[in-house]
Formats: structure tokens, C-alpha cells, sequence
């Protein structure tokens, strides 16, 4: 969590888990716009962190769209006219192909309980 003040300084938050419910929270200036940010640590880093950002943003939507079952040409076709900042459309969730993409990252316990109750909605839909 981060929050800017108008002094350009900004409260950053970070959760430390290995040591229970530790939170540590610094000060950082970064200044208060872009050009004091460029003026201080120039170009290069500020594209370079911007740029890092905006891959963290895309990968995130990436996985939300192949988890709704979007082929890899379709993620790509939604990123070629995608303008960072910008929120996407959301688009209808295939329960199906989201159910498909999360079965491989469960244990076989839970594979197995799911398996079972789909085939006991099965039966009791052919009654």
C-alpha cells in the first residue's frame, strides 16, 4: 500500500509474513510529478519502473483472460489496441473453460470431491 502527499513523499507499506503479523511502513520521495521524478532519477529509471509496472498490470489481466478460457491469440488480439491506464472491458466469465483452467491446480483430493459432485449433478439431471 502506498499513499502520496502533496510533498511528493509517499508511505509505503509492506507486509513482512515470515514474521507474523509485522507491517513496516517507510517514508520515500519520489517528487510530486513526473518531471521532479525525472529530475532526480532520471530517464532511464523512471521508464524502466514504469514499464515494470505495466508488465505486472498486463501479465495480471493475461491470466484473468486465460482463466476465463481466451486462446493465447485471443489475449494477444485484446492487447494489441489495450492502452495502459485504462480499465478493460469485462467481459462474461465461461464457467466451463474456468473451471477447466483451475482443475489442474487442485490436489487430487479436490479433483476427486469436484469429480464426484459433477457426476451426482449428472444423475440427478437424467431422472
Amino acid at each position: 500500500m502506498a499513499e502520496t502527499v502533496e510533498s511528493g513523499v509517499t508511505a509505503i507499506e509492506a507486509k513482512v509474513p515470515k514474521l507474523g503479523d509485522r507491517k513496516v511502513t517507510i517514508n520515500y520521495e519520489f517528487g510530486k510529478n513526473l518531471d521532479e521524478a525525472v529530475a532526480k532519477f532520471g530517464k532511464e529509471v523512471v521508464f524502466s519502473n514504469f514499464v515494470a509496472n505495466c508488465v505486472v498490470t498486463i501479465q495480471s489481466g493475461m491470466r484473468g483472460q486465460a482463466t476465463k478460457g481466451k486462446s493465447d491469440a485471443e489475449i494477444q488480439a485484446h492487447y494489441n489496441t489495450y492502452k495502459v491506464g485504462t480499465a478493460s472491458a469485462r467481459s462474461a466469465i465461461d464457467p466451463v473453460a474456468a473451471l477447466i483452467g483451475k482443475f489442474p491446480t487442485l490436489d487430487a483430493a479436490k479433483q476427486d470431491e469436484l469429480l464426484k459432485k459433477l457426476r451426482e449433478l449428472q444423475a440427478a439431471k437424467k431422472k
